[in-house]
């Protein structure tokens, strides 16, 4: 028998119609997007800059630093004007200092250097020591030999330094003096690197100056050992902030690997000296890059060939900044008066007196001062 359906049951199944109804615009709502084509690119280029803003302050950085400038000393042109004014060593540099001087350079001293009494200590052959005091040493007497009193302050950290830089030195302290023979002829050592100037690296860390150390290749020293003599260097004197390599052989060549690494590890830039060629240096560049400074100095030979005035001097020093993008400049003792002329006309390129906190923090540091 086939049902028949009431008006109220019709009226019920139009009710049960109604809710279905009512969910449609709720389901066309959920079926939509969240964001819109226009929010979605907002929000993916707010995320984009979000995770580039570490490279972005790298960046910021660098190209900052090519807007800086900084003027150095030798640290020896320092002495000699000290000694030809009759003031301290301290008062000449503030001088200088005031006149745009922001650093000065540390030498490392040679064989030739510390023959001609440049520091206060005796170096010759074995040969030329009194046979009383070289008597108990069965050493070639042609070896190179340093000879100071045993009451020498500088004494202390430098046996330090030789022990680990030539583990291969031998003391010997025959009463009052003290010999320290090393494993190379005199003659080798005449060249090679042999002591830092302990001198200007107490003098850099008593004014707070930053100093560029300029260390010498030496074939007896290994590049294992070369780097850490730097390390024992950068832990003892923090003023050193960057490195200029002397010579014709950069330092530690070929083993550079651990030089580098010990320059990474102090947060050392080198610095690239301007038309001057070092057997090694390419790699050492390419394996210091993007932490190098490129550094513009006049050799002297130049400028007596060429008879350049201290206008023209200037005047290149202001080109080499402008057309080659030269962040350090090495002034000369003789030229240090003009030093103010360079940097007032410098000062339209540059926005900062310092180079980059990552390359000479001491340098900012003491510009902000």
């Amino acid at each position: 028998m086939p049902r028949v359906w009431s008006g109220k049951q019709k009226k019920s199944e139009d009710n049960t119609d109604t809710p279905t109804t009512s969910r449609e615009p709720l389901l066309q709502r959920l079926n939509q997007p969240l964001l819109s084509a226009h929010a979605f690119f907002w929000c993916a280029m707010f995320l984009a800059v979000i995770l580039s803003s570490g490279s972005l302050y790298h960046r910021l950085s660098v190209e900052w630093s090519h807007r800086s400038l900084a003027m150095l000393v030798d640290y020896r042109d320092v002495v000699s004007l000290s000694n030809q004014s009759g003031e301290p060593a301290e008062s000449i540099f503030e001088h200088l200092w005031e006149r745009g001087v922001r650093g000065i350079t540390i030498p490392e001293f040679t064989g030739k250097d510390l023959a001609a009494g440049a520091m206060p200590l005796t170096f010759s052959p074995l040969a030329a020591v009194d046979p009383s005091q070289r008597a108990t040493l069965n050493l070639p007497l042609n070896l190179g030999t340093i000879a100071l009193d045993s009451s020498d302050p500088i004494l202390p950290p430098l046996m330090q330094y030789l022990r680990i830089r030539v583990p291969g030195v031998v003391k010997h302290v025959p009463g009052k003096r003290t010999l320290i023979v090393f494993p190379a002829t005199f003659e080798e050592l005449s060249e090679a690197g042999i002591l830092p100037d302990f001198a200007a690296l107490d003098f850099a860390e008593r004014t707070g100056s930053a100093a560029v150390y300029r260390p010498v290749p030496a074939a007896y020293v290994d590049g294992e050992r070369t780097a850490l003599s730097i390390d024992w260097l950068k832990k003892k004197y923090h003023s050193i902030v960057n490195i200029l390599p002397a010579g014709n052989m950069v330092v530690g060549y070929p083993q550079l690997a651990p030089s580098v690494e010990t320059f990474h590890a102090h947060g050392l830039a080198v610095a690239q000296a301007e038309f001057v060629r070092q057997i090694g240096s390419s790699q050492l560049y390419a394996m210091m890059n993007p932490e190098i400074v490129p550094l513009h100095s006049l050799v002297r030979e130049e400028v007596i060939s060429r008879r350049l005035s201290r206008d023209q001097i200037v005047e290149r020093m202001v080109r080499a900044v402008h057309e080659r993008s030269i962040r350090l400049l090495l002034i000369w003792e003789k030229y240090t008066t003009r030093c103010e002329v360079a940097d007032i006309r410098l000062r339209g390129r540059e926005r900062s007196r310092a180079l980059a906190r990552r390359f000479l923090p001491r340098w900012q540091r003491r510009s902000s001062s």
